[in-house]
């Protein structure tokens, strides 16, 4: 498993500010976790509302 980097946070949340970036790195995920969210965004389907 991959540490998150700043720039892996930055990729997956373009507007993210710094306090923001270090809350999600400071959660403990991973770079494989960050990514498969960032892949559920794109599926077109609101967080919390049926398929």
């Amino acid at each position: 498993m991959t540490r998150l980097s700043r720039d892996d946070v930055v990729k997956a949340v373009n507007r993210a500010d710094d306090v923001t970036i270090a809350q999600i790195i400071g959660t403990g995920a991973t770079a494989d976790i960050l990514s498969e969210l960032d892949e559920d965004e794109d599926d077109g389907v609101e967080p919390g509302s049926a398929p």
